[in-house]
């Protein structure tokens, strides 16, 4: 069985390939995200009957087909913009970023911006518009050592600096901080999994702002991050940390539709969901700091 999955994946993967070379060499580069997302809607209506005679197992735990076909057209999406985005050409990305105060209007007091999001679908799409966010002075962390020292952008012919999450990342981050840049950073370890609280004691520690938030793909195409800053993290302490994370974890439950019979942070065992979120178990939120942050 894992023999065939494997072998559908690939199948998948090389007709994405071919679909997206053909759309990038016959149509200009500000209709391709609108061709995806009409493909991926074609798809998740080819995909419906075989959801309800169950050859789709993708969210099982979703009943609702319209629920459940919100996620699938998520996904979908992510999948043709990472072929895409493989051709490294620029094209325009749908991605508002929607933020109480705005983004533009944070005060910086020479430290960067700590931006904290968390793994979900399309979340690699929204790096273009933090990237202008951050007033394009970006650094990514980043848990897949094969990236390197460089993370390409969704939607520009460029890279951005990247660095491997490994045991010095929190005093990396605390310089790149300090001298005015900003961090984009993944929260948990994967789908679901739990979320860690280094990176937001982290700004607290140095004083930089933080805004958290999880993409969200509209009717209309557009993908919508909608987050906020926290103000009060430098004088709420540790309970201001933990509250942040309990919003943020709210919210990527209500956009991946995580119910309630599976509890919060969790998601049912799904075939094709990553093992990261298959393995974990359930656990509360990490309420103590690392040896690294005792270090700041």
């Amino acid at each position: 069985m894992e023999f065939i999955k494997g072998l559908l994946r690939r199948i998948c993967g090389v007709l994405y390939r071919i679909a997206a070379t053909v759309m990038v060499h016959t149509l200009p580069p500000r209709l391709w995200y609108r061709a995806a997302f009409l493909s991926a809607r074609v798809q998740a209506e080819i995909l419906r009957p075989l959801a309800v005679v169950g050859l789709y197992p993708f969210r099982r735990d979703i009943e609702a087909w319209p629920e459940r076909r919100k996620v699938v057209l998520a996904r979908l999406m992510d999948s043709w913009l990472r072929y895409i985005a493989e051709f490294r050409l620029s094209f325009p990305i749908p991605v508002r970023i929607q933020s109480v105060p705005p983004l533009e209007s944070l005060p910086t007091n020479g430290c960067g911006i700590v931006f904290c999001t968390v793994h979900i679908f399309l979340v690699n799409a929204c790096l273009k518009a933090v990237l202008e966010a951050s007033r394009h002075d970006l650094t990514v962390i980043s848990g897949v050592p094969e990236l390197g020292n460089e993370c390409p952008v969704y939607g520009l012919n460029r890279s951005i600096p990247a660095i491997f999450a490994d045991t010095t990342v929190l005093l990396k981050m605390k310089r790149i901080l300090l001298r005015g840049g900003s961090v984009a950073v993944l929260v948990d370890k994967g789908i679901g999994a739990p979320l860690a609280a280094n990176s937001l004691r982290l700004a607290r520690i140095v004083g930089a702002r933080l805004f958290f938030g999880a993409p969200e793909l509209q009717a209309n195409g557009e993908i919508l991050l909608a987050g906020c800053e926290a103000p009060d993290l430098q004088t709420g302490g540790e309970e201001s940390v933990q509250l942040t994370l309990e919003a943020l974890q709210a919210q990527r439950d209500r956009i991946l539709r995580v119910s309630s019979r599976t509890g919060t942070g969790q998601m049912s065992a799904a075939d094709d969901w990553p093992d990261a979120a298959r393995k974990r178990g359930a656990r509360p939120l990490n309420k103590r700091p690392s040896r690294d942050e005792a270090a700041l």
